[in-house]
């Protein structure tokens, strides 16, 4: 029934739901077991000394990463978009008939792409590519080659260090 603060919610379940998947659990522990515990789950096994947080830094990377692959595959930020029925169709919410107003889901999905270091074409900028250490695997240079597009922010260059 409101718009604000969805954005950080749809973002931080992107980033739970991504780590799940990279560790191999059902989401649906989720519900009963914190990222908290399955990083000590995680550390126990694997000897590692992992915190909740650099789960987050490992699913905002794979989560960019995606989204760079599903560029060069051509979609793009209207891809990221309602059916129309959405938009026209009310449903019953809490006694209520609503629609999810475009002009509000636009900026919505604006804010979604802010929080995870993307511009407004839903593209990762060159800053993110870099603070995330993913410019050791491709310069940014070649990414906008290989898809055609020019990334917002370039000019940094590759960090220090990275071959």
């Amino acid at each position: 029934m409101k718009s604000e603060g969805a954005a950080l919610v749809a973002r931080n379940a992107a980033y739970h739901n991504t780590a799940y998947d990279v560790l191999g659990v059902c989401a649906f522990a989720g519900f009963s077991v914190t990222l908290d515990e399955f990083t000590n789950m995680l550390n126990d096994v694997t000897g590692l000394d992992m915190k909740a947080s650099d789960l987050e830094t490992v699913s905002r990377r794979v989560l960019t990463l995606e989204r760079l692959f599903n560029f060069m595959c051509g979609f793009t930020a209207e891809d990221d978009w309602l059916p129309s029925r959405f938009f026209r169709e009310p449903i019953v919410v809490e006694g209520r008939a609503t629609v999810c107003p475009e002009t509000e889901f636009r900026a919505m999905r604006a804010e979604y792409y802010e929080s995870l270091g993307w511009d407004e074409r839903g593209l990762p900028r060159a800053t993110t590519i870099e603070d995330l250490g993913l410019d050791a695997i491709l310069e940014t240079s070649e990414f906008e080659r290989m898809a055609g597009v020019a990334i917002a922010g370039r000019g940094r260059g590759r960090r220090e260090g990275n071959a």
